[in-house]
């Protein structure tokens, strides 16, 4: 999947996952593990050997799944009601130039 590509919502969890489980036996707070990284689980930028624990937590947990399914929606809605509006030149001048600056004195 390409990073600007709109993800799909999970299906709903069916009778055969597994029952949710907020703390593990580790006493993590999964829920809140998941929530903490909504953002890069949605991006993908987690590990590839998570993505299927992640996935098997949020069709397990349905307030998980709301919230992913939330931040889906809303991104949908931003991406649509930004599309027509570019930022006047002389600002997308400057952007360019302070994300150029901050990524030469952050390498």
């Amino acid at each position: 999947m390409s990073a600007g590509a709109a993800q799909e919502p999970l299906p709903a969890a069916g009778p055969e996952d597994e029952p949710h489980v907020r703390v593990d036996a580790s006493g993590v707070d999964r829920c809140a593990a998941i929530l903490d990284h909504i953002d890069e689980i949605i991006d993908r930028e987690v590990d590839v050997r998570d993505l299927d624990a992640v996935r098997a937590h949020l069709l397990s947990c349905p307030p998980c799944l709301v919230e992913h399914d939330v931040q889906l929606a809303l991104r949908a809605l931003v991406r649509r009601s930004c599309t027509s509006d570019r930022a006047p030149a002389a600002l997308r001048s400057r952007i360019v130039t302070t994300i150029t600056q901050v990524r030469i004195v952050s390498e």
